[in-house]
């Protein structure tokens, strides 16, 4: 869903690498073809209507799995989950049980293979207590559940299989960030299935979201990361002052890519293709050292899974290239930070695509409806998609010419805003023109004239129009993209649901869409979002702007959101508040974790450097870089002390941290970074922005 662009890595260049396309991926097609037709249209049932498998069912399902496992070479299988605010997690299980008799309790009589039942392949239990809960779990009330998510296919890496799964308690609360992703899900098709057939199109039987995602990272030699206390515990550096050649000739954007990058991308994409994840496109980035790659969209939970697998396989794949891969959204100040672009949109099971300009009366109108639930959404819910991309590490990025800024808006175009607000304002809702096909004059018979899309881009917004889908912009490198898009769904399906009820209450669908985009054209802005005239502009429309993310935390226990997540069957009142907590304490941890480890570089490294620097200078060398030394050292004991205060209550840390911790850690480095610019580069402790931002184009010596 991104475009093409001129990339690194191969195209299939066999027949045997075409074969390896998806070859450890279990598709549907695949265990289709495994299992009787008979056991197949159960499970198929099961799937569609959502209803538990009989123990015959999960049976044979679970040894035609393990047969096709087995026979890719796999030992062992794991129940993948993703609890919040962390990594995804798994257990390994073993395919192969003991049979021990009675004649010898000690030792085994026989090693059974029969240890993946239908149970084994559907559930697994865990400790829920040590995971981030919000209160969900105590450690004598621990149990949590793990289920496998059957829309989500299996896949294989190394020696295991693994079985997408979502987290949940005892009592059932979700505890990760799948379970709330699927209910979304669910919300947008019982929603959007109901106007459908309202809007006349009676044949819709599913309406289905899929995103394509943008993902963005660095890639630095191992050896400097390894020699940067920061990157290893925090995934950023906490000091460090510009390479003189930074970005400012905006020569690395879509630049050749250095020979180690090249080879990281070929075999990348390699592991991807196995995998059956679809590489489409990869090329560098604005900053130096810096990258992307996109898939084609697929199923919004599958692209989760495929994107945090995706997240792995860069990190494994580095290592190997004695390279590491850095997914945080700001790893080095004054230089572009990364995001993960959501290309998201709405389908259904008859092959409407909801976001794309119609090309009939009642295709027009119905895009026009959705134009018009999508700006509700935003108009009514802007506060709690802000919330879906707050995290520490993307308040670095948001609202900095780089990003979007933290004020979510709707980006349609010039002259799709125009019809919008024509027809808000008593217009019809058909004759959009822009939809019909455009091209560019190139001047040049070599040439001849070139298609475009139906409206320009725009890079500054925060929630843009790309002519078949909306961007999420917003959405950090690091994040997993389930929470941002679970919002999202919460409020698109909310609005759907606003829209129908007033069809329904007896208003014309033209009454009903036109009323909906007059309340909410607010949402609408073609300019620049960038602007500092946008920021007043959206404030007198009454659209939030959530500057950190404690505020944004703040909002999720309003009684607005509260309900919206309840009406949608989404959270219960329960979950929003335990959410809110991790979300709370997940920052606190965060900027705690961060403000240790620069306070513990500075006293261990950088202020002994200053101590040797001074010993060996000439007198008449010092000039002022004693009282600069000692300036640093007082800003440590400063963040040493605010550190030591950190309330308990996780909401007032939060706070305390944003407000406290963050400014204290931000003056340290101001004058660690001063120091760097003036200390002998000798006794300086750490790679630099130059060694760690450009190493990485010779390769290793163990390569040459």
């Amino acid at each position: 869903m991104a475009a093409q662009a001129a990339r690194p890595g191969v195209r299939f260049q066999s027949t045997a690498q075409r074969s390896q396309l998806g070859e450890d991926l279990l598709s549907y097609t695949k265990l289709k073809a495994s299992l009787p037709v008979a056991t197949w249209n159960v499970f198929e049932k099961s799937l569609q209507e959502g209803k538990n498998l009989d123990k015959a069912t999960a049976n044979a399902v679970a040894s035609a799995v393990k047969e096709w496992a087995i026979s890719r070479g796999a030992t062992t299988f794991a129940h993948v989950f993703y609890p919040a605010t962390r990594p995804p997690a798994l257990k390994y299980n073993t395919f192969i049980n003991l049979n021990f008799g009675a004649e010898d309790w000690s030792y085994p009589l026989a090693l059974l293979d029969d240890q993946f039942s239908g149970a084994s392949m559907l559930y697994s239990e865990t400790d829920g207590s040590s995971f981030p809960n919000g209160g969900l779990r105590t450690t004598h009330e621990a149990a949590a559940y793990l289920a496998w998510d059957r829309t989500s296919p299996m896949w294989i890496r190394e020696d295991t299989l693994f079985i997408p799964s979502v987290f949940v308690t005892y009592y059932g609360h979700a505890q990760d960030e799948k379970t709330p992703l699927l209910r979304s899900q669910r919300a947008i098709n019982d929603e959007g299935v109901r106007l459908m057939h309202l809007l006349g199109y009676k044949d819709t039987k599913s309406v289905v979201t899929n995103v394509g995602v943008e993902q963005e990272f660095y890639l630095i030699s191992r050896e400097h990361y390894a020699a940067r206390p920061d990157l290893q515990m925090t995934g950023r550096t906490l000091i460090g002052s510009p390479a003189t050649n930074n970005q400012q000739l905006s020569d690395k954007y879509f630049s050749e890519p250095s020979i180690r990058v090249k080879a990281f991308f070929k075999e990348y994409e390699n592991e991807c293709r196995k995998l059956g994840i679809s590489y489409m496109v990869g090329h560098n980035e604005v900053g130096p050292s810096q990258h992307e790659w996109s898939p084609i969209f697929s199923l919004t939970n599958v692209a989760a899974d495929q994107n945090n697998l995706a997240m792995r396989l860069m990190q494994d794949v580095a290592i190997r290239h004695g390279l590491v891969c850095l997914i945080h959204e700001k790893p080095f100040k004054g230089i572009n930070g990364s995001g993960k672009h959501n290309n998201w949109g709405l389908n259904t099971n008859t092959g409407k695509n909801l976001y794309v300009a119609g090309e009939n009366d009642q295709d027009e109108v119905l895009f026009m409806a959705n134009i018009a639930t999508l700006a509700r959404a935003i108009k009514r819910n802007g506060d709690l998609l802000r919330l879906g991309v707050a995290t520490p590490s993307n308040d670095h990025r948001l609202g900095a010419h780089e990003a979007p800024p933290a004020i979510i808006s709707l980006y349609l175009g010039k002259l799709l805003s125009e019809f919008v607000t024509q027809a808000a304002n008593g217009g019809p809702l058909v004759g959009y023109h822009g939809a019909k096909a455009r091209v560019v004059d190139s001047k040049t018979n070599s040439v001849g004239t070139v298609p475009t899309g139906p409206e320009d881009r725009n890079r500054t917004a925060p929630f843009p129009w790309c002519g078949n889908r909306f961007e999420f912009r917003a959405v950090g490198s690091s994040q997993n993209i389930s929470w941002a898009l679970t919002c999202l769904h919460a409020a698109v399906a909310d609005s759907m649901k606003a829209l129908s009820d007033d069809i329904e209450s007896g208003k014309s669908v033209e009454q009903a869409v036109r009323s909906m985009l007059k309340e909410n054209i607010g949402a609408i802005f073609a300019g620049n979002n960038y602007s500092e005239e946008w920021h007043a502009e959206a404030e007198k429309r009454g659209l939030p702007h959530i500057r950190d993310t404690p505020h944004a935390v703040d909002i999720l226990s309003n009684q607005k959101n509260i309900d919206l997540f309840s009406n949608v069957k989404v959270f219960t009142p329960e979950e929003v508040k335990a959410r809110q907590t991790v979300l709370y304490q997940h920052y606190a941890d965060t900027l705690t974790l961060e403000g240790s480890t620069l306070v513990q570089m500075m006293n261990t490294a950088l202020l002994p450097a200053c101590g040797e620097d001074l010993l060996q200078s000439h007198k008449s060398l010092v000039g002022d870089r004693e009282q600069l030394y000692v300036k640093l050292q007082k800003a440590v004991k400063k963040l040493s002390d605010q550190l030591a205060n950190v309330p308990e209550d996780p909401k007032e840390a939060a706070h305390y941290c944003a407000k406290t911790v963050k400014a204290a850690m931000s003056e340290v480095r101001t004058i660690a970074d001063e120091v760097e610019g003036v200390i002998n580069r000798r006794f300086y402790p750490f790679p630099t922005y130059t060694d760690i931002l450009y190493s990485h184009h010779t390769l290793p010596e163990a390569s040459k």
